[in-house]
């Protein structure tokens, strides 16, 4: 199933998401019950696809932020890493050991990503709590 595919049937929201990366991050790589590679590669495009679109909202809130807060230095890092995952080739082989790798690479990653967002939305209100005002009926 490609990522087209996989975003024109349902665009997983945070809950949904967040459940998926618990379940990603349980896998125990030397463990006999590994999920199938499909599952897997399911998780994969679903992390691939919401990290995207987080990642690209997230890029929109730096344009707010100052580029030496800590904040937004932060999430420059976490952009710089979520482009490189987020964008990575397809797994060739498809092994299992190897997809259940990258869906839990994504989900760190996308756990990142939605931190990272979270930050700097609570940086921007509370600059705007701060900012001057200017005086009522001008």
């Amino acid at each position: 199933m490609s990522i087209r595919l996989a975003e024109s049937m349902h665009s997983p929201d945070k809950v949904e998401i967040l459940a998926d990366i618990t379940v990603a991050l349980g896998w125990e790589l030397t463990g006999t019950d590994l999920p199938s590679v499909r599952q897997a590669m399911g998780l994969v495009e679903r992390f691939t696809y919401h990290g995207r679109s987080v990642a690209r909202d997230l890029g929109t809130q730096c344009l707010n932020l100052s580029s030496k807060s800590d904040a937004g230095h932060c999430a420059q890092v976490i952009l710089g890493e979520a482009d490189r995952w987020l964008y990575a080739p397809p797994l060739n082989p498809l092994t299992q050991q190897m997809t259940v790798q990258r869906a839990q690479k994504l989900a760190r990653v996308v756990r990142g990503v939605n931190r990272a967002a979270g930050a700097d939305s609570h940086e921007q209100a509370a600059r705007a709590r701060t900012a001057p005002r200017p005086p009522p009926g001008r």
